[in-house]
């Protein structure tokens, strides 16, 4: 196995060993002469030939290490071990420390215990694997080798697998050490060739060296290869020429020698050309890898210049590095093309191709072409280039077609064989986590144990996000069983593994947001918000920052989202987000945010708008007319497309309108919602359901009031009142017809009412010849006393007038004037004022009035005394009063009132009164047909005087001094289709204590007269005080009926009793209202009343 090697080391210090037997004085002649005739026998590989001149020269010069080391190379040559032993014992006897001794032990050494293995290193060099040779020659030679041709071949393998420059370095070292070694000089020469590393002063040294007789032909052979590569610079053109003057008889070198000249000087010609120095660019912008840059200078340069196959070679160069390879085969196949003598654009071309076929395989892979993928496969199989790509290709395609097993058994081969490939690696781990169903089972955790820790740590992230996905998974899971602490240990130990996991973070900053840790939550994602945080941490943080309602900050985060990352999750929170601030915006300042962007509410989605459109119904103001025309293109594109969400917009703008007192626009828009709504159930809007929400209702109430706020109403009723007693005294009837006119306004809520009461009273004929009352009535006592000619039945107690009124009903202030019946005995004007608003939950009301007593004759009309010409009655009670209410629609709702009045009257004493009355109430059963309240009233009162009788100075009415009752009032009322209807039954117990008072309380002179005529056996003038009690009740019952779009039917009827007191009350009218709107009648019916009784 060493016969080569014996002659490599015969070779290599064959010029040293003659050179030094030259210098041992002998003749230089003769010397030359046997060297000559040595390299003739090498060149000739005849060593047998060269034996007799080495015996020369040991003649010569017998202790000549070097010629003793080349018998010695003879003798391993002709396996003459013995011999080869001599000789190595003759060189440690007399230069046990010379460089040649050392040599031929390592060599004698190798013969015989390491040959296999180094001729094992030099067949894996010959086929090509480098890497594989390298490592061999390592393990023969721990150290590098002493010999020069060892050495040689030791670091031409290392070179080639991947240790250039340490190869280099220490061929350099050698050569410093035998400058005269020609074999050393081109192996370095070599060495610098193949790492693009040669300098015109190695190639000067080379040209020299072709001349020499030893090693000139392998020098030569080397400049030949230079040929096609050589820059066409004055240097090199000079080097070319002196080889050509060094070789005038080679055809060969000649020819190329020609060619090299003709481009040289047609370079020299394009030097001055203004596309050359373009091209020239672009070599500059391919040397600073700016390589798009270069592809489009030398782009420009191919249109403008001839072609040279460095132009070609050099957009080939561009493209490939930009991956291009398709195009780098094409340009590398033109330059080949120009220059075919050039190998090295040939093998560019394979190469190029080579990954165009890759590209076409990763690109059918991707497309699932997988025949297509199979066929370059199978194509690519046979190159060299880069067989561990293909073989990562080739497992793919296995695993795309279902062959986990051999897919994964391919990536593990081409792991064995480059244990630093990331791709194989994770496509074993892939597929291996595939075929466990992505779990992290004991097998597939004793795979991972066997990975190298440089391999472990390329899947160390994932290994981890699995682990840590299994706690997060068992977290949900006990999470959604309601173990919410379990979970966040659970999440907790997930971030160990992943801390960087925005998804982990979001689930924990939920839980410490539900414990009102807000500002914690926030800072869970701060370490994760850095200038690379991923677009699921913004997503998911901008989910929490949502979820705090801090929908500023959230637009900051959802905004640093790159668009080509959105998801339509992420679009939809921006969406949700943006609509936030834009409510925010309109509630905080509506009216600006539509002034800046006038066509904001348009941006808003549909479903949205109905928010935004109540935000500003909740500030809206009879100022705001001029956002109408804006809310109205809305409402026109939801009347075009009616359904349930467009329903939300037309009712949000029904508030909107009401509030801007627009009341025509209000009524439109509350009509439309309603039929948008109630259009899939094929209900009308003015058919009452248990199923109507409470939006329904609203508008319903709303619809009414603004087509009620829009229309005028005439109303003619005719009322009667009767109460049985004395004919003449205490018996009562009265007859009224009702004429009332009710007139919108401008302002919302607001409305004119003018009353026409023409009204007739009468209290019966009086019997003066009734011992009983004849005294106790008007002056009647005195009259007795003074034997006055009235006598018998008195003609009819009786008067009419007409009642005149006029109101105006505000939002919140109430005020009317107008006159008791004009004609009647006495009249007088009336009228009133009051005020209501909201405190908290409650209402309240306050108030001013001037009111007629109506109860009777006396105090409603005023009467003349029958025993004399005076008049007297017509009371009116003039007082305050304040009330307090809290109802908020639901089961139970409270009720009070309390006033202060002060009485007068013609001829009539002044009294006070003070009441204080409250009551509650129970919703027993709601529904729009059928309703049912059952309260609980308590009233009390009391006044300063008793003057309920009918003597002259007594008002009529009843004032007891303290009166309490208390009722329970239950009550049922409703509305079906046409129909409204309401039956009140009460029933109570009251008590009731009177004052004394003087038969003439307004007239002393009357009353001393009185008291005189006790004497003369008349009866007391003064009606005893006392108490009483008893059980009262009531009846009433009113109804209403819709007899067309515009008119309405309606009756009521009441009736009271007690012990002393049993009027009855009815009345039958007729409505017109204007709009023919179809309104329901109201619930409960809204009954007329007359002027006086308001």
């Amino acid at each position: 196995m060493l016969k080569t090697a014996s002659l490599l080391v015969l070779i290599g210090w064959l010029a040293l060993s003659t050179q030094a037997a030259a210098e041992n004085s002998l003749q230089r002649e003769s010397v030359r002469l046997l060297e000559d005739n040595l390299s003739l026998w090498y060149q000739r590989s005849r060593p047998d030939r060269m034996e007799p001149m080495l015996v020369q020269l040991l003649r010569v010069d017998p202790n000549n290490p070097y010629l003793i080391e080349a018998s010695f190379s003879l003798a391993l040559q002709r396996n003459d071990l013995d011999s080869a032993r001599r000789y190595v014992e003759q060189l440690q006897s007399i230069a046990a420390d010379h460089p040649v001794t050392a040599r031929a032990t390592e060599a004698l050494k190798l013969e015989s215990e390491s040959g296999a293995k180094l001729g094992e290193a030099r067949l894996l060099f010959l086929a090509g694997q480098y890497q594989q040779a390298a490592q061999q020659y390592q393990s023969v030679f721990p150290t590098p080798p002493r010999q020069t041709g060892l050495a040689i071949d030791y670091w031409q393998a290392r070179s080639l697998a991947g240790e250039s420059e340490t190869a280099v370095d220490a061929l350099q070292d050698l050569h410093a050490r035998y400058p005269y070694n020609g074999r050393v000089e081109i192996a370095l020469y070599r060495m610098h060739y193949l790492n693009d590393s040669l300098t015109p002063e190695h190639l000067a040294a080379l040209t020299q060296l072709t001349t020499d007789p030893v090693f000139g032909r392998e020098a030569l052979g080397l400049w030949q290869r230079l040929y096609s590569t050589l820059p066409l610079t004055d240097q090199y053109f000079e080097l070319f020429t002196r080889l050509t003057s060094l070789h005038p008889d080679s055809d060969e070198i000649a020819a190329n020698y020609a060619r090299f000249q003709r481009s040289y000087e047609a370079l020299q010609e394009r030097q001055s050309d203004p596309a050359y120095q373009r091209y020239l660019r672009g070599v500059a912008a391919l040397e600073a890898e700016q390589n798009e840059q270069a592809e489009r200078i030398f782009e420009q340069a191919y249109r403008e210049l001839d072609p040279f196959p460095e132009l070609y070679g050099n957009l080939g160069y561009a493209t490939m590095r930009q991956g291009k390879h398709e195009q780098a085969h094409h340009w590398f196949s033109e330059a080949a093309y120009l220059a075919p003598q050039q190998q090295v654009w040939m093998e560019l071309r394979e190469i190029a191709l080579f990954w165009w076929r890759l590209q076409q395989v990763d690109s059918a892979l991707d497309n699932a072409d997988l025949e297509s993928a199979r066929h370059l496969l199978d194509i690519l199989a046979s190159s060299s280039e880069a067989p561990l790509e293909v073989q990562l290709r080739q497992a793919r395609l296995q695993a795309m077609l279902g062959n986990s097993a051999q897919a994964i058994q391919l990536y593990e081969q081409v792991l064995a064989s480059d244990n630093d490939s990331e791709a194989a690696l994770w496509g074993s781990f892939q597929l291996r986590l595939q075929q466990h169903d992505n779990q992290l089972t004991p097998p597939l955790n004793a795979w991972i144990a066997g990975l190298s820790p440089a391999q472990y740590a390329r899947i160390a992230g994932e290994v981890d996000r699995l682990r840590a996905q299994a706690l997060i998974t068992r977290g949900d899971d006990v999470y959604a069983s309601g173990d919410s602490a379990q979970a966040v240990e659970l999440w907790q130990q997930a971030q160990q593994l992943t801390p960087s996991d925005p998804w982990l973070m979001f689930r924990l900053a939920r839980e410490l947001d539900a414990d009102g840790q807000h500002q914690s939550a926030r800072a869970l994602f701060a370490p994760l918000l850095t200038s690379e945080a991923t677009a699921d941490t913004h997503y998911a943080y901008a989910l929490t920052l949502s979820r705090q309602q801090r929908y500023r900050d959230a637009a900051t985060q959802l905004s640093a989202i790159n668009p080509a990352q959105r998801t339509d999750a992420i679009n939809e929170l921006e969406s949700r987000v943006q609509t936030e601030l834009t409510i925010s915006r309109l509630q905080n300042d509506w009216r600006q945010a539509l002034r800046d962007e006038p066509e904001l509410l348009q941006t808003l989605a549909p479903n949205e708008q109905p928010r935004a459109l109540n935000a500003i119904a909740d500030q809206a103001t009879s100022s705001d007319k001029w956002v109408l025309p804006r809310i109205q293109l809305l409402t026109e594109h939801a009347e075009q497309n009616r359904n349930e969400n467009n329903s939300e917009i037309l009712f949000a703008a029904s508030r909107i309108a009401e509030a801007t007192d627009s009341t025509q626009l209000a009524a439109n828009w509350s009509q439309q919602a309603l039929e948008a709504r109630l259009a899939s159930s094929q209900s009308t809007i003015w058919q009452y359901g248990s199923g109507d929400d409470w939006q329904v209702s609203n508008a319903r109430s709303r619809l009414e009031r603004s087509a009620q706020a829009s229309e005028y109403a005439v109303d003619l009723a005719w009322q009667n009142q009767s109460s049985s007693g004395t004919a003449g005294v205490t018996d009562w009837q009265s007859r009224t017809l009702l004429i009332g006119i009710d007139l919108p306004t401008t302002e919302s809520g607001a409305r004119w009412q003018l009353r026409i009461d023409p009204t007739s009273v009468s209290a019966g004929e009086f019997d003066s010849d009734d011992s009983f009352w004849r005294p106790r009535v008007g002056s009647g006592l005195i009259c007795v006393l003074e034997n006055c000619p009235v006598n018998g039945i008195q003609s009819e107690a009786k008067d009419s007038g007409i009642a005149l009124g006029i109101s105006r009903t505000g939002s919140r202030v109430t005020a009317d004037l107008g006159v008791s019946p004009i004609g009647f005995e006495l009249s007088t004007w009336v009228g009133g004022i009051e005020v209501d608003g909201d405190l908290a939950s409650f209402s309240w009301r306050a108030g001013a009035e001037r009111r007629v007593q109506s109860a009777n004759l006396l105090s409603f009309a005023g009467r003349r005394d029958p025993y004399s010409d005076r008049h007297w009655g017509g009371v009116t009670r003039n007082g305050l009063y304040t009330s307090l209410s809290w109802d908020q629609g639901g089961l139970v709702g409270w009720w009070g009132v309390a006033g202060a009045e002060y009485y007068t009257g013609h001829n009539v004493a002044s009294n006070s009164r003070w009441y204080a009355h409250n009551g509650v109430y129970l919703r027993a059963y709601d529904t729009e047909a059928l309703a049912v309240t059952v309260g609980l009233t308590n009233l009390n009162w009391g006044f300063q005087k008793t003057l309920s009788e009918n003597t002259f100075g007594h008002g009529g009415y009843y004032s007891p001094a303290q009166y309490n009752s208390l009722s329970v009032p239950i009550t049922l009322f409703g509305r079906r289709n046409r129909l409204s209807y309401s039956v009140r039954l009460a029933g109570g117990y009251s008590t009731a204590r009177q004052h004394a008072s003087d038969f003439y309380p307004n007239d002393p002179d009357l009353q001393q007269q009185a008291w005189e005529a006790v004497n003369n056996g008349s009866i007391e003038p003064v009606f005893n005080g006392g108490t009483s009690s008893g059980f009262n009740y009531s009846l009433s019952g009113q109804f209403e009926y819709r007899l067309t779009s515009r008119w309405y039917l309606g009756a009521t009827i009441t009736a009271q009793r007690s012990d002393t007191f049993a009027p009855n009350n009815g009345m039958l009218y007729l409505r017109y209202q204007s709009g023919g709107f179809s309104l329901p009648p109201r619930r409960p019916p809204q009954v007329p009343a007359a002027y006086v009784d308001y």
